[in-house]
């Protein structure tokens, strides 16, 4: 298998990955940090986080969808438009849950 064909894989696999890790977060916890296990086995490591350390639990009090697409462009660097091809979204509906999610934690920063 050459490097294209592997990448191809995990990119398909990472999506599908995130189809089931929005599927069973919130039914099965066991379940869901498994599948998220497999999801940052697969990913690159990020380089450079723009996740503030103080953050992490304000970020887990988004909702599911909020706190994937934050985390995937802030922590792991993904470009919007390979957030909206993982996780099957619109370029609007992640600038959206972007900006929810930095208008969530502004607010909790502020207080």
């Amino acid at each position: 298998m050459d490097e294209a064909d592997r990448e191809c894989r995990v990119d398909e696999a990472l999506r599908l990955l995130e189809r089931a890790l929005a599927l069973v977060d919130g039914v099965n916890e066991d379940a869901a940090m498994h599948v998220q296990i497999a999801i940052d086995r697969l990913m690159p490591q990020p380089g450079q986080s723009q996740v503030a350390p103080d953050d992490w639990d304000l970020i887990s009090l988004l909702p599911h969808l909020t706190s994937r697409v934050y985390c995937l462009h802030r922590h792991n660097g993904l470009a919007i438009g390979t957030v909206a091809t993982r996780l099957g979204l619109s370029l609007d509906e992640v600038v959206k849950q972007i900006r929810c999610a930095e208008a969530f934690l502004t607010g909790h920063a502020i207080q």
